[in-house]
């Protein structure tokens, strides 16, 4: 999806969801998949995440922790782990690697291998979390072939090219043991609708350049000295882009109500129809290199200008040498000693920031004696059951006790 699903016009309330489920997302992937993984924490996955949670009619609590991408923020929002933030972060690890495996396939180039490989462990481990979630994983991957077969074979029907999209988000959306699978999955269908049509508009001139698979093209026998094809083609798109969004506003308005309604519909509708909107305002000129930055609301002029040199230095850069420079980032960063210090990925503090005191309250009978507990869990390390940060606070004479007595070791 790359994107599409930021929500536009945030209000107060969208932006506390949109961060909190983020932040969360973040500390999972981390901890469950490793650093480089909490790069894919980004719209789509943050969506699909409140969408599950929304579907399950959970109210998910709010509490806060450091971040260990920048540890001097030290209290941002996140939201505690749940089954939609377990969700999204396997299926969005699952189809991120699954992408590259099949841009390796499609176009070759050892740079494309080597960031499948490096990740495809991760997926393995998506793959097993999404088993135990209940997911249909040999459905999901029939539509990825059914979607090779396609553009290796010569299929002009445009609701037979659209179905794989459609029936992959569908799946993606609704699998697993979610009590409103079917709704959830109503959502995803459109939404694979629209971005079926709209990936085709904004891909359209660069597949014809290049010689690469498009349905518009291929359904409309487009060639690139034929501007007549192209005005059907986009007019044909743009309507039909604006069903899926006149559907997606009724399913998800059938949704339960849990306070983050509100967001999805920020995303899917307005987002979708503000995107509509500006592709239907490109100049004609622009239209040949437009891509889902020109759908996207105006930056301030600060961040516009440092964006547009940050674009100019990375265009400069071989497409390789881009690569090995943010694989490189993306290992080393996290497993900075200051990021280490800030955050041990082993430790965790607690919603509230207080830890869990349930090990401790646990011995207060017994003369900090752990009666019936593991040690290991309850003193090894003692910032296991306090939080890492707040230690020294709270690893008092009790703890002290429970620790030297029961495991062995100061606390």
């Amino acid at each position: 999806m790359n994107g599409y699903l930021a929500p536009v016009s945030p209000d107060a309330a969208t932006r506390l969801a949109y961060r909190s489920a983020q932040c969360a997302l973040c500390h999972h992937l981390g901890a469950e998949y490793g650093p480089v993984y909490r790069l894919l924490a980004g719209p789509d996955m943050v969506f699909l995440a409140l969408l599950r949670e929304v579907g399950s009619g959970e109210v998910a609590k709010i509490g806060h922790r450091a971040c260990v991408i920048a540890p001097l923020v030290t209290r941002l929002p996140v939201r505690e782990l749940n089954e939609g933030i377990r969700y999204a972060a396997a299926i969005g690890v699952y189809m991120a690697v699954e992408k590259l495996r099949d841009n390796w396939q499609d176009e070759g180039g050892w740079w494309r291998w080597l960031a499948w490989r490096s990740l495809r462990s991760g997926q393995e481990r998506a793959r097993a979390a999404l088993v135990a979630l209940g997911v249909n994983l040999g459905e999901i991957e029939a539509w990825l072939e059914a979607q090779s077969a396609i553009e290796r074979g010569n299929e002009r029907d445009l609701e037979v090219a659209a179905a794989p999209t459609r029936s992959i988000a569908a799946a993606c959306f609704g699998g697993g043991n979610s009590t409103n699978a079917a709704a959830l999955a109503r959502i995803g269908h459109h939404v694979g609708g629209f971005l079926f049509w709209m990936d085709g508009l904004l891909d359209l001139p660069r597949d014809l350049e290049s010689g690469s698979y498009n349905p518009l093209a291929r359904s409309f026998g487009i060639e690139r000295s034929s501007p007549g094809a192209h005005e059907a083609a986009r007019a044909l798109a743009l309507a039909r882009a604006s069903e899926e969004v006149d559907a997606l506003a009724v399913a998800v308005a059938a949704l339960p109500e849990t306070g983050v309604r509100g967001t999805l519909h920020r995303s899917v509708v307005l987002g979708f129809r503000d995107k509509l909107r500006r592709y239907r305002a490109l100049p004609p000129a622009a239209l040949a290199r437009a891509d889902l930055g020109d759908l996207l609301p105006p930056r301030t002029p600060v961040t516009h200008a440092l964006a547009m040199n940050l674009e100019r230095a990375r265009a400069r850069m071989p497409v390789r040498l881009r690569v090995a420079v943010a694989f490189l980032a993306a290992w080393l960063f996290p497993r900075a000693a200051w990021a280490a210090d800030w955050w041990p990925e082993g430790a965790d503090p607690g919603l509230d920031g207080a830890g869990d005191t349930g090990a401790l309250a646990a011995t207060a009978d017994t003369g900090g004696i752990a009666v019936g507990n593991d040690c290991g869990n309850l003193c090894d390390p003692c910032a296991s059951n306090f939080g890492w940060w707040s230690c020294n606070l709270n690893c008092d004479d009790a703890c002290g006790n429970v620790c030297g007595s029961a495991c062995d070791g100061a606390c």
